[in-house]
């Protein structure tokens, strides 16, 4: 159903954010109309060019704006884990309504938001919520919002970047597959069965033209948003960083393409560490994606019932492994990086990305154990891993760390036997979650690990609390410490 984001209401809601009707634009991008879009669009008409038009008194007539707060109180006399069971009520949400008064595209089944300004479900976060559900053996929970992704998957061919008409375009770490198999490992493997038609579309998704890049003859995939056009909930930040660029469109199809990786916004993709306008995500070959896509064609090829959908995929899955070896592996740094297109070589950046390969078990012993060591020496700090090793205003980077980054390096040196450094990284994430939880009552979005006085900071928005999954790998990150 078409929104007004993308019909006849969008010059009201850009004006609203370009002249600050809040102040962050993502509100007014999920703002709910009070009355038809037919009626809002005649009246403003009508009104727009009189001499005591006030604008924002008209939009905040006519638009709901809702804030991001929420009456839930932390009891700070119990337990985290208890805690966060309580939360589970407060992020979730139930199967929604279909309201063509606003962004949201509903989803037939019940969902877990991350919170703070995030009211809406988004993709591999809610891979590592589900770790934290899983604890607390909420597989129906797990089971829905896996449903919603199928849904999202039959509607659009992919899963959207979030459930809000604005992020259609573009999806994010494709984590489906990890889902599946999570959920598979409590219920049985009929669940394959169940969701390789969706399984199967989002490989063909991540498949298209226009991702793939072909270095040394081997094809690796890359993140990719098909829009040219400023991001409607960060409107502004779009349009000033632009200015004085010459390709816009090139740019603004960069700055989306970074948010599909989940990493918007960091090192990893700028030309200039620090300068988000030397933005290029679409060239840079990414390890973490594909990685996700080895998983991705490795399920379908182990679990499809068809034998030639089966063969087809074994041999993508083999390719797969082959290029990211290839490609990813630098034998300058001893590590895998990224690889820049633009110039033909490996990425500068060291960062967390490193551990896919060993995440997704691709990686020889002796790269994982090379991997292990540039750990140690690049990224781990008093608060668990920093997320690069690279110090800059992007949240994406040092000092920050994040939650699926510590869960994807602990899972990935356990996967080699590197338990004693997996137990380090996990027990200074835990005691960091818990000092903040301590001081603030609250489990944040991301940490800075580095400086243990400090939350994390950078970014487009300020911190944020709730958090989904933070919760979720805390809870499984204490489960593998109690072991």
């Amino acid at each position: 159903m078409q929104r007004p984001y993308y019909s006849e209401l969008e010059i009201i809601f850009l004006r609203a954010i370009r002249e600050g009707v809040s102040v962050d634009g993502k509100l007014i991008a999920d703002a709910k109309a009070k009355f038809a879009y037919e009626y809002i669009q005649k009246a403003y008409e009508n009104e727009k060019d009189d001499l005591n038009f006030d604008f924002k008194s008209f939009f905040l007539t006519n638009f709901e704006i809702n804030s991001y707060n929420n009456e839930f109180i932390t009891e700070t006399d119990i337990s985290i884990d208890q805690h966060i069971n309580k939360l589970w009520n407060v992020l979730g949400r139930k199967a929604d309504e279909d309201d063509e008064y606003t962004s949201l595209i509903p989803l037939p089944y019940p969902y877990i938001v991350p919170g703070g300004r995030f009211k809406e479900i988004y993709y591999w976060d809610s891979y590592f919520t589900m770790l934290g559900l899983k604890i607390h053996q909420k597989l129906d929970e797990i089971e829905s919002m896996i449903k919603n992704f199928a849904y999202l998957i039959d509607q659009y061919g992919y899963v959207p970047n979030g459930n809000r008409m604005y992020y259609l375009g573009r999806s994010q770490p494709p984590f489906f597959s990890l889902m599946v198999e999570l959920l598979a490992q409590e219920k049985g493997e009929h669940i394959y069965q169940q969701f390789m038609p969706q399984l199967i579309k989002e490989a063909e998704f991540f498949g298209s033209m226009n991702r793939q890049r072909t270095v040394n003859e081997f094809q690796v995939t890359i993140y990719f948003d098909i829009n040219e056009s400023p991001r409607i909930e960060m409107y502004l930040d779009d349009v000033n960083l632009a200015q004085s660029i010459e390709n816009k469109a090139h740019f603004y199809q960069n700055i989306r393409s970074a948010c599909e990786s989940g990493w918007d916004f960091s090192s990893r993709w700028l030309e200039n560490s620090d300068d988000l306008t030397s933005i290029k995500t679409q060239d840079i070959a990414p390890i973490d994606l594909n990685c996700f896509l080895y998983h991705l064609e490795k399920t379908i090829s182990s679990y499809c019932q068809d034998e030639d959908i089966k063969y087809k995929f074994a041999r993508k899955t083999e390719a797969r492994k082959i290029a990211i070896l290839n490609v990813f592996w630098s034998e300058a740094n001893q590590c895998f990086m990224d690889f820049d297109l633009s110039i033909n070589k490996h990425s500068k950046i060291v960062s967390c990305a490193m551990l896919y390969p060993i995440f997704v078990g691709i990686a020889t012993d002796e790269q994982a154990k090379l991997v292990k060591v540039k750990v140690e020496e690049e990224l781990l700090k008093d608060g668990g891993l920093s997320t690069t090793n690279v110090h800059t205003h992007h949240q994406w980077d040092a000092p920050n760390g994040w939650a699926p980054l510590q869960w994807i390096g602990v899972k990935g040196l356990m996967n080699y036997g590197y338990n004693d450094l997996a137990l380090k990284v996990a027990l200074r994430w835990t005691s960091l979650n818990e000092k903040v939880f301590l001081q603030t009552g609250k489990l944040m979005e991301k940490y800075n690990v580095e400086d243990l006085t400090l939350l994390g900071g950078g970014g487009e928005y300020e911190v944020q609390d709730g958090f989904g999954w933070t919760n979720g790998v805390y809870l499984a990150l204490k489960k593998l410490i109690s072991a």
